[in-house]
């Protein structure tokens, strides 16, 4: 579900053992792990629950991020440019010329999909550069069109793209943002949030959306037409 950068997480390790279980069946849900600081990613793994049918796909670097941690993928997918450290043999690997016309993130997706995965969580894919990043909300987009549960996660934030919509719980975010990933998003009603929107329009080129806040232990956001990106942050 995600892809991270190694750094030193040790002293995180004794957590994550928990969850190295022999995982290697073809499930409904997957975790694209993504290159990230190794402590955050951590955090998420443990945060997400990982179940022993779950379908785990470090994406390139991914693999070194989680190198010293003891997490075992069922493969890890891409061109391989940026890996630093040998997959030992035991662990499959579906490699993908440097020349692609798809980034390593949205061919795990393909592959989730291929495998009857819906519902996918995506580790550490936010953050460095901004063109990753933007193209990694975009693959919410590739996602909810081919019918899957798709979800972004990293250290502080969680990411939704929806065309309906939604109920999410507050756990240890702080504020929701609506941000429409159409140009417009019209009829955006909202439960449980401190500025409620009854039916307002939403356009991309606004801030309107920006930082509302928690008011209940859940909160409930629906839409009448376009794609809104629901983001909850931690401060």
């Amino acid at each position: 579900r995600v892809v991270i950068e190694r750094k030193n997480a040790n002293y995180l390790l004794p957590v994550i053992m928990q969850n190295t279980a022999e995982r290697y069946k073809n499930t409904k849900c997957t975790e694209i792990i993504q290159k990230k600081p190794v402590w955050k990613t951590l955090v998420l793994y443990k945060r997400i629950k990982i179940k022993e049918d779950d379908l785990i796909i470090f994406a390139d670097g991914g693999y070194d991020s989680l190198y010293f941690t003891g997490i075992v993928p069922h493969i890890v997918i891409g061109d391989f440019d940026s890996l630093k450290f040998a997959i030992p043999k035991e662990i499959p690997i579906l490699k993908y010329p440097s020349d692609k016309d798809k980034t390593d993130l949205e061919i795990c997706v393909d592959y989730a999909m291929e495998n009857g995965c819906d519902t996918i969580f995506i580790l550490g894919a936010l953050g460095g550069r901004i063109d990753h990043t933007i193209g990694t909300l975009g693959v919410l987009k590739y996602a909810l069109e081919n019918n899957l549960d798709a979800m972004i996660l990293n250290g502080k934030s969680r990411v939704y793209l929806i065309d309906s919509e939604i109920e999410i719980p507050r756990e240890k975010f702080d504020y929701v943002s609506l941000i429409p990933c159409t140009e417009e998003v019209c009829g955006v009603y909202s439960l449980g949030l401190k500025y409620e929107l009854n039916g307002r329009d939403l356009k991309k080129s606004s801030s309107l959306g920006i930082s509302n806040e928690f008011y209940n232990n859940t909160a409930k956001i629906k839409i009448e037409s376009g794609l809104l990106y629901v983001i909850c942050t931690e401060l």
